[in-house]
This record gives C-alpha cells, structure tokens and sequence, in this order.
C-alpha cells in the first residue's frame, strides 16, 4: 500500500478525489492507509473501544442517513431536474434541519432545554419556508403539464 500526502494548499473540486489529487510518497509497511484523523500515541481501535455504544451506534445512524439523503437528493436532481429539485429538496432540508436539531437534543439530553431555542420567530421562518417550497412545488407541476411528450421524454 502506499501513504499519500495532500500538498498545502492544494484545492479540490467538488467531486475531485483526494487521493488522485495526492503525491505518492513511500509504502506503508502495515499495509494501511490512514485516512481519518488520529490524535498522536492513539490508535483507531483505542478510540473506538473507548467509545460508548450508543456513540457508536448513533454514528452508524446518521451515516445511513446521511446515504439516504445523499441517494433521495440524486433521485430528485434526476426526477424534477436541477431549479425544481434544489429548491425543493434544500428547502426541506432546512425547514426540517431547523426544526429536528432541538428535537433530537430535547430527546437525548432533555437537561439542555433545546425546544426552548424554537421561538416564534423561527417555526415562522420554516412555514414560511415550507409555503415556499409548496409554490414551487405547483410552478413546477404546471410547467410539466405544459410540456408535450417529446419534451418530456428530452428531460
């Protein structure tokens, strides 16, 4: 196996793999590339066996979810195309991610107090976020209904 080194400095473009972008140095002689960030005289099995299960799990969890939302929003980019796909699939994301973050917390740690961070102020901003997001929803439904079959089938 081989270790690679990002330069400083170096930029990636979206999409860009970080080890094409990386100079080859000398091969690693346990035969591992380490690729995540370990603090010095650690190693990755210490810090997952000091770990708590429930941290574990958790981390598992929002990975999966994290999956899911990146396959749904491909799907919705391919479905309803680039202007209705964003608008609708970023808008829920922040309605919903304004809302779920003090849930979720209130759900864990009920001693932090987090649904009290849900003001007026911010459930009005996600309605209307969400009312937004349902126009859209209905410009794009006509603008579809519009379209002849030739179209369609183009886009």
């Amino acid at each position: 196996m081989l270790a690679f080194k990002i330069e400083p400095g170096l930029l990636l473009m979206p999409g860009q793999d970080a080890v094409i972008a990386a100079q080859r140095e000398e091969p690693v002689g346990d035969g591992f590339v380490e690729l995540l960030a370990v603090p010095a005289g650690h190693t990755v099995g210490e810090l997952f066996s000091s770990a708590s299960s429930f941290n574990i799990w958790m981390t598992i969890l929002f990975g999966v979810l994290w999956g899911v939302g990146g396959l749904t929003f491909g799907l919705s980019m391919r479905y309803l195309g680039v202007a209705l796909g964003q608008s609708i699939a970023l808008g829920t994301c922040a309605g919903l991610g304004t809302v779920m973050g003090p849930v979720l917390l209130n759900m864990f740690f009920p001693e932090m107090h987090a649904l009290e961070s849900l003001t007026f102020s911010v459930i009005l901003g996600v309605v209307v976020t969400l009312i937004g997001i349902a126009i859209i929803g209905v410009a794009g439904g006509m603008k579809s209904a519009t379209l002849s079959e030739e179209e369609k089938k183009k886009a």
